[in-house]
C-alpha cells in the first residue's frame, strides 16, 4: 500500500513540530536561513556572505545504515524509534529553545 501509515505520523509528529517551531522562529528574518544539512543552501550561505554563523539541530534520527528515519522509511517501511533524542526529553528541549533564542538574538544584534 502506498502512503505514510498512521504509527510512521505518529513517530514523526514531535519531529515536525520541532521543525516547525525553528522555522517559525526564523521567520521573516532574511539573515536567517534555515536548511537540510545535505543541501546546498547553507553551502550558499557561506559562499554568499563574509561571515556565517551556524545552529545545527538533528531532527530525524539516523538509522542503522545512515540514513534518515523518512528515507529508511520510503525504502523499508521501517519505523526508527527516536524515543530516546533530546526532543523527547523536556530537559533538553529547554536548554535548546534557550540556545535557539540566543542565537537568534546574535542574529538581531549583528
Amino acid at each position: 500500500s502506498s502512503g505514510i501509515n498512521a504509527e510512521y505520523g505518529q513517530v514523526r509528529e514531535r519531529e515536525i513540530s520541532t521543525i516547525d517551531l525553528v522555522m517559525k522562529a526564523a521567520a521573516g528574518k532574511s539573515y536567517f536561513i534555515v536548511a537540510e544539512s545535505d543541501s546546498s543552501a547553507d553551502n550558499d550561505a557561506i559562499l554568499s556572505h563574509r561571515f556565517a554563523v551556524f545552529y545545527y539541530l538533528n531532527v530525524l534520527p539516523r538509522s542503522i545504515d545512515g540514513q534518515n528515519a523518512a528515507e529508511d522509511y520510503i525504502r523499508s517501511g521501517q519505523v526508527i524509534d527516536g524515543s530516546d533524542l533530546w526532543y523527547n526529553n523536556m530537559t533538553a528541549v529547554g536548554e535548546t529553545g534557550h540556545k535557539l533564542q540566543e542565537f537568534i538574538k546574535y542574529g538581531d544584534a549583528n
